[in-house]
């Protein structure tokens, strides 16, 4: 919960700073982020405490927009700069450091990953769960993963695989499609925007759930229990959340002035290490678990083989 709790603060964070430096390139309008990043945790608040339909409604209308413009975006980088398209991203030796360098860098690449497992917190409110739980989180893992991918294979190209240009640059997808077709630079703004949104609302819905069932089985406070007497949420665990993040965010931007875009890099590399090893022991428990109340249903390769693996791996960004 303190890892989710500092990684939320991340989206918070930018949450406020993107809709600050938006307003201000677009509009020219200049409000401070803090109060932005007030008014996104209030409005996500609301929605996820009014139902998991409205609220996930909402989350997928802005990540398919998200997607579109993205998507659209990076083809354009691509298209313009098409003399660029090499290979040299996916090389080992094209990494500054190396496998050291793929280490400092994993902690991050976790973190853009975490929350593929929310399907699973919602399992209690989802049609016929055991088909649609596991088509979720397979699907999901790798379409996000296949899009991280493309996107930053389009950005790259874009820098013309200059990595000192890519490393001095604080929004590497924005200035690179700012260099590629900054007449129609609002549709990143936008993409960023949404993509924000949905985050917020997907995380809040489904690790505040994690605080939820940790009470209701009594390893925590029976507040954080509490369901909505009308919406019938776990309205108390969801506020509960949000607002620490909201808090860690408000404490460290304004007491700290920690610039939008750094807190987002602090918060979301601190915040993915508690769950970097949680995803760990959790590897390490399920040989455990199937042998102990499934042992006519385990498998070799899938509960030992796969588990030892992925734990092998996730030494990587705790090395890092």
């Amino acid at each position: 919960m303190v890892g989710y709790c500092i990684a939320a603060a991340s989206v918070v964070v930018i949450s406020g700073g993107w809709a600050a430096q938006t307003l201000q390139t677009f509009l020219g309008i200049n409000i401070p982020w803090q109060v932005l990043a007030i008014i996104a945790t209030a409005i996500v608040g609301v929605l996820v405490s009014r139902g998991i339909s409205l609220s996930t409604t909402w989350a997928a209308i802005f990540f398919y927009f998200e997607l579109i413009l993205l998507v659209v975006g990076a083809v354009i980088m691509l298209v313009v700069n098409r003399g660029s398209i090499s290979m040299a991203p996916f090389t080992i030796a094209a990494v500054t450091g190396g496998w050291k360098g793929i280490g400092l860098g994993f902690p991050l690449a976790i973190y853009l990953f975490i929350g593929w497992e929310n399907s699973a917190m919602l399992a209690e409110e989802t049609t016929n769960p055991r088909r649609n739980v596991p088509r979720a989180l397979i699907v999901g893992t790798l379409s996000i993963g296949i899009l991280y991918m493309f996107l930053s294979f389009a950005t790259e190209t874009a820098f013309h695989n200059d990595v000192k240009a890519i490393t001095n640059s604080s929004l590497p997808f924005v200035d690179a499609f700012k260099a590629s077709a900054a007449g129609i630079l609002i549709i990143a703004y936008l993409a960023g925007v949404t993509s924000i949104f949905s985050s917020l609302i997907g995380l809040t819905n489904a690790q505040a759930r994690i605080l939820f069932s940790s009470a209701r089985e009594g390893l925590l406070p029976p507040f954080f229990g509490k369901i909505h007497p009308q919406h019938r949420t776990p309205h108390a665990a969801m506020w509960t959340y949000i607002v620490v993040a909201l808090v860690i965010v408000l404490g460290f931007g304004t007491f700290y002035n920690i610039d939008p875009v750094t807190l987002f890099g602090d918060t979301g590399t601190l915040g993915t290490i508690p769950v970097v090893v949680t995803y760990l022991l959790t590897n390490l428990a399920l040989p455990v678990y199937m042998l102990r109340y499934h042992r006519e249903d385990f498998n070799v390769f899938t509960h030992l083989i796969v588990p030892v693996v992925g734990t092998l791996l996730m030494l990587m960004p705790l090395w890092g």
